[in-house]
């Protein structure tokens, strides 16, 4: 069994998510946005970090993967107001978890993996949808990237790539506490897939990559 079967009811529960869809209908507000952003940007920063000093992400051919300078960015450009938003208690738990496997290369790949694939395969559909300027789902070469990551996947990686998607759950379900009420209980219906103009069935986003 692949790393992405092991992973695939992790991976569906995550997309499921209500606030998924909501941003996958292009219904997100600036504000609420930029409150999942400021969140994603410390959990990025600090799981790069991480990955920086294991030597994960280090390398020539993995530059361009990183994602936290342009999530602040992005960020920047949507919030206004003069103190920051507010931290989300999924990404104070996200940010310990690492902390604990800082040590550990494979760990670190493995939730490297899980967002950044994501960013350069369903994100890449979700740049189009959302507020501002999305520069966090900028890529040169989306392909390419894909095969670096690809080859350092290993069937070991299994457990840590459910407790990443697990995390990223738990992040969606938080975020639905700042929608406006008219949102709180979507009816968004699943984005089309661009590559082939079919109807994504209900449930199958899908942050990575087609095979």
């Amino acid at each position: 069994m692949s790393l992405r079967e092991a992973t695939a009811e992790n991976h569906k529960n995550a997309e499921k998510q209500p606030f998924v869809g909501i941003m996958f209908g292009g219904k997100l507000p600036d504000e609420v946005y930029a409150i999942y952003l400021w969140n994603l940007y410390l959990q990025y920063e600090t799981l790069e970090t991480f990955a920086h000093e294991a030597g994960v992400l280090n390398t020539d051919e993995l530059a361009e993967l990183y994602r936290a300078p342009k999530i602040k960015e992005d960020y920047k450009e949507l919030w206004h107001r003069a103190t920051p938003p507010p931290t989300l208690q999924t990404t104070l738990d996200f940010k310990k978890h690492l902390q604990g496997i800082s040590g550990d290369p494979k760990a670190l790949m493995a939730h490297c993996y899980t967002r950044h694939m994501g960013d350069l395969s369903g994100g890449q559909m979700l740049k189009a949808r959302v507020p501002g300027s999305a520069r966090m789902y900028d890529f040169d070469d989306t392909d390419t990237l894909k095969g670096k990551i690809r080859e350092k996947l290993s069937d070991d990686l299994e457990d840590e790539v459910k407790i990443a998607y697990d995390f990223a759950t738990k992040m969606f379900a938080e975020m639905l506490m700042y929608l406006p009420p008219e949102l709180n209980k979507p009816s968004t219906p699943p984005p089309v897939n661009k590559v082939n103009s079919e109807r994504i069935a209900d449930g199958d986003v899908s942050w990575e990559e087609e095979e």
